[in-house]
């Protein structure tokens, strides 16, 4: 009976001591990242507040960052933090000096830059719980959302694409087609003897040629920046591309049939 009693009184004070012990990963109360857009790179600040679940201590907290950062920088109440080790987008600091427990709590500051030409901001959240997210780009709310879990993941994207219509670019150059088509025609009647005609036709061949070859490699540069800054997309921009590259060499050749 003695052995029966002490048996248990070990088994419930290794219980008390591995709760008290227990390095359950921490809560987040509040959660805000800013993004900032700027002529150069794109600047991201994460704040939030970082709570403990037990009495435990913490020497080393952990973020995941999206490819393409740079410049980045933790700290832990204004404390600067020493990177430990970084897994593909886990990266883990030190904390040399807080310990987190019930009854207090650590303000998180991460900041890096990310690419001018990156399209989504992506995220994964490495705490038990963060009870608000808030994120704002430019200071406009792009995402919000309470009680997200661990491992919680999301992919937002920075700029709103808008496609230019296949058809605007079609009817632009065919109007400009009709227009140089009435000045060539214009042009050529303008002369009254066969020889004269004959030189006007290949000289309006010339220029027309000259100037819708100048049209199409204007069309080209111009999608091409189109297509930089996302506003068509890859299916839209080779068409075109193709489209006009073929007229354009066409062009050229006549223009060396001519010469």
């Amino acid at each position: 009976m003695k052995k029966r009693i002490v048996f248990v009184v070990l088994i419930m004070i290794l219980s008390m001591v591995s709760a008290v012990n227990g390095k359950e990963p921490a809560e987040s109360t509040d959660h805000i990242i800013s993004i900032e857009t700027g002529e150069e790179k794109i600047t991201v600040e994460e704040t939030f507040n970082l709570e403990g679940e037990n009495n435990e201590m913490f020497d080393t907290i952990t973020f995941w960052i999206q490819n393409g950062a740079t410049d980045l920088t933790v700290k832990c109440d204004e404390t600067t933090l020493t990177q430990v080790n970084q897994n593909n987008n886990v990266y883990t600091f030190s904390i040399s000096d807080p310990d987190i427990t019930n009854d207090s709590s650590l303000i998180i500051t991460v900041s890096y830059d990310l690419p001018k030409d990156t399209a989504s901001f992506q995220k994964e959240l490495l705490v038990n719980n963060t009870a608000s997210l808030s994120i704002k780009k430019d200071n406009e709310e792009l995402f919000s959302a309470n009680n997200m879990n661990k491992n919680s993941y999301f992919d937002l994207e920075l700029y709103e694409i808008t496609e230019t219509p296949l058809s605007w670019y079609i009817i632009v150059f065919i109007v400009v087609l009709i227009i140089l088509l009435f000045v060539t025609a214009f042009y050529s009647l303008k002369k009254q003897k066969s020889v004269k005609k004959r030189d006007t036709s290949v000289s309006g061949s010339k220029e027309f040629l000259s100037t819708k070859k100048t049209l199409l490699m204007s069309l080209l540069k111009d999608i091409e920046k189109q297509h930089r800054s996302g506003k068509i997309s890859d299916d839209t921009y080779h068409k075109l591309k193709e489209q006009y590259k073929q007229e354009a060499v066409d062009a050229m050749k006549k223009l060396e049939d001519i010469k």
